[in-house]
Order: C-alpha cells, then structure tokens, then sequence
C-alpha cells in the first residue's frame, strides 16, 4: 500500500509524500522482493529528484541492481526518464555526470 500512495502522490506532483510513502514501502519490504524494491527506489529517485535533492536521487536509483533495471521494461524506463529528467534539470553536474557514467557502465554490462 506504500508504494501504491507513493505512486499516487507522484502522479500528483507531491513530492514530499511520495518520498515519505517510498521509504516507508522500503521499510516494509521482505529481502527477497527484489523487483518490488528496485521499482520503490526508482519511484523513490524521482520523488527527491523532482524535491531538487541530486545526491540522494542518484544514491538510490544506484540502488536498483542493473541486471533488474536493464531487463525489465517498466524499471528500465523509470531510470530511463530519471536519467532524461536530472540531464535537464541539472546538466553538466557531479550528479548528472555520476548518473550518465554509472548508465553507460551498466549497460555496457548487462546489454
């Protein structure tokens, strides 16, 4: 239920409460739900990056395993668009330039 509030107030440009929601859902996640943990991070990387918190956005969409990210469609299109959306709100930064490295590794890697 975490999550889905978090995807709600995402979709509704509440920022705040996605990310209360998405760290909560995180809490509450069993070890094994690995998918599940890996779409709540990427929810959880948009929510602080929309919030202007470049550090803490790119720390957790890392925290999706790339062999998750890059084989699914759905997770793999959430990095897809957090990567778009901090190249456009804050190009040329450390956070932008550790992101778009990060990407072109784990790519290289798992495609």
């Amino acid at each position: 239920m975490e999550h889905l509030a978090a995807t709600a107030n995402i979709r509704l440009g509440r920022w705040a409460e996605a990310e209360a929601h998405a760290h909560r859902s995180l809490s509450l996640l069993r070890p094994h739900l690995v998918r599940n943990r890996a779409m709540v991070s990427a929810h959880l990387a948009h929510a602080q990056l929309a919030q202007g918190a470049l550090e803490e956005a790119v720390v957790a969409a890392r925290t999706v395993p790339a062999d998750i990210a890059y084989s699914s469609g759905r997770i793999g299109h959430l990095l897809d668009s957090f990567g778009n959306r901090i190249e456009a709100i804050a190009p040329g930064t450390a956070e932008a330039r550790t992101w778009a490295q990060y990407t072109r590794d784990h790519r290289r890697t798992t495609g």
